[in-house]
């Protein structure tokens, strides 16, 4: 993926944005890319009642919100917040877009980047349409663990029990219930309140 250093060297700047500060709202038209130097992003819809649904989270050289700067619909799809004090780097559409292509490996690292989203969401659709609770669960902690821990051994989980019933489309009491049970089944284990999976 491009590095900090890269989007520096192209125009890009950094912006702290303390927990809880919105970094843009659904409906909003895309004028940057973003990416985390540190910190933590999640970006979400919520419904009439104030229920969330997380679309994703974000850590250190993650990028972010970059699907609406390659469609015709301009408008992010999903509100971007602060869900831990982050220092975010934002390039501007048109700097993005003078530097992209000539950087063959970055374009196909974005693209790469954007295909993982999709099938992420494609995963998630399934998982939500069809599969119980622990299931859709240990899917959920599988993903994580690919995508952020080490090739083997444990991996403890940064995500709550809120942000994981966000992210499943579950209510935190069937979380709850959810973790105890594949915790039973030894699927995971709890160590300092924590998840951990194998």
């Amino acid at each position: 993926m491009l590095t900090l250093d890269q989007l520096i060297a192209w125009g890009g700047q950094l912006r702290s944005y303390p927990k809880g500060k919105i970094i843009f709202f659904e409906g909003e038209e895309a004028q940057y890319f973003y990416m985390v130097s540190s910190g933590k992003v999640k970006m979400f819809n919520s419904n009439d009642e104030g229920k969330d649904f997380i679309q994703g989270i974000f850590y250190e050289g993650d990028s972010f919100g970059e699907p609406p700067l390659f469609t015709e619909d301009k408008r992010y799809p999903a509100s971007a917040i602060a869900d831990a004090d982050a220092v975010i780097i934002r390039l501007s559409r048109q700097q993005f877009f003078d530097k992209l292509p000539q950087h063959y490996e970055a374009h196909l690292q974005i693209t790469q980047a954007l295909a993982n989203r999709l099938r992420f969401k494609t995963m998630v659709s399934h998982e939500i349409a069809i599969h119980s609770p622990e299931h859709r669960l240990l899917t959920m902690l599988r993903y994580y663990k690919s995508t952020y821990g080490p090739e083997s051994g444990p991996f403890e989980m940064n995500l709550t029990r809120q942000e994981l019933a966000d992210l499943t489309g579950l209510r935190v009491e069937t979380v709850i219930r959810a973790v105890k049970e594949l915790e039973r089944k030894g699927k995971l284990s709890i160590e300092n309140h924590k998840i951990v999976i194998q």
